[in-house]
């Protein structure tokens, strides 16, 4: 249990000092909330203005301290075990003079938003930096949230989700970009450009679209609008999947041809042809098999679309699909080329 120092004391004794003297002074110069190092808002303490905090520690805190805290009327906090915001979490919206058992001594990361009625002028062509954004009223349905998420507008870009777990990012400059979810946390969701590295995280707590270029240069937009996926999107995702799992052979070596519309694309069979690239350009040979041999299809790039004709039939594995699976850098897509010959 922690024990009050002849320090803490002197601090706490100057800081009520300060607020008997100059109360308005200090309600009027911070926004925001208040943690404390002890139970009943004692010991160190440390005012946290609105917006992201990915460490205590930025704000002259030790992390894994904070035992009670101060939260005015009109904000929510969300508290997070580790830093960077991960871990548990779990939403604060009144003071909390001790924390439970779970929580006390144990948060590392905070963020801070305000919910009332205040209003601001705010360009949503620009992004606000950290220490000046403002927090905006949702601005889109209560329904809306990252399980039916289908598109987000914020500047002059929208997201869109082209599968289950593909982002298309278009621009008025910059045209189109691919982005692939990483992680998901609660309202926030994680998004990677896996050619350029740039970074995207939709926070729908804050209502805010982060943007970590390459270079490091991090920007944040509020959020504009957001909508739910529509119908059109889910019967897309499931003519996808038309594609069949199962080509069946009626002879055991037959000749294959195989290219892209755009893009790099590769193929090989287990057991029996070895990895092959190609582009637009076609490829061809001949496939031999077992009674039943593993297929798979490859492209550097979800917006590709690669085709295969083998024994006479043909095989796409087309963009966007929503079983796509994603490892070293590459998409892939499996079907079982199964040997039934003709009697």
């Amino acid at each position: 249990m922690k024990a009050f120092t002849q320090r803490s004391i002197l601090k706490a004794a100057t800081l009520v000092g300060a607020m008997l003297f100059a109360p308005l002074v200090f309600a009027q110069s911070q926004e925001g909330v208040q943690i404390y190092d002890f139970c009943n808002f004692g010991g160190d303490s440390a005012y946290v203005g609105e917006g992201e905090h990915r460490s205590l520690k930025s704000l002259r805190f030790k992390n894994d301290r904070i035992s009670s805290i101060r939260v005015p009327d009109g904000y929510e906090v969300r508290i997070y075990e580790d830093d960077d915001f991960r871990g548990d979490f779990a939403t604060i919206t009144s003071d909390i003079r001790c924390f439970d058992e779970y929580w006390n001594d144990r948060v590392s990361s905070i963020n801070v938003v305000y919910k009332g009625t205040r209003q601001y002028q705010q360009n949503q062509n620009q992004p606000y930096n950290n220490k000046q954004a403002p927090v905006r009223n949702k601005p889109y349905a209560d329904n809306v949230n990252l399980n039916n998420l289908g598109s987000v507008t914020f500047g002059r870009s929208v997201l869109q989700k082209t599968s289950e777990k593909q982002w298309r990012l278009v621009g008025p400059r910059k045209g189109q970009s691919q982005f692939r979810e990483v992680r998901r946390e609660g309202d926030m969701l994680v998004l990677k450009n896996e050619y350029t590295s740039a970074r995207l995280r939709v926070d729908l707590f804050s209502n805010d679209i982060t943007v970590v270029q390459a270079n490091g240069q991090v920007d944040r937009y509020p959020i504009t609008s957001a909508r739910a996926k529509t119908k059109a999107f889910k019967k897309q995702a499931s003519n996808n999947k038309s594609t069949p799992k199962v080509l069946r052979l009626a002879q055991r070596c037959v000749n294959y041809r195989a290219y892209t519309t755009g893009g790099i694309g590769g193929m090989r069979v287990y057991g029996s042809l070895e990895f092959r690239q190609f582009g637009k350009k076609p490829i061809s040979g001949k496939i031999c098999v077992d009674d039943a041999s593993t297929l798979e299809l490859q492209k550097n790039n979800n917006n590709t679309d690669v085709y295969l004709e083998i024994a006479g039939q043909s095989y796409r594995f087309a963009p966007g699909e929503a079983h796509d699976v994603y490892k070293n850098t590459w998409y892939r897509r499996k079907t079982q080329l199964l040997y039934r010959p003709k009697y």
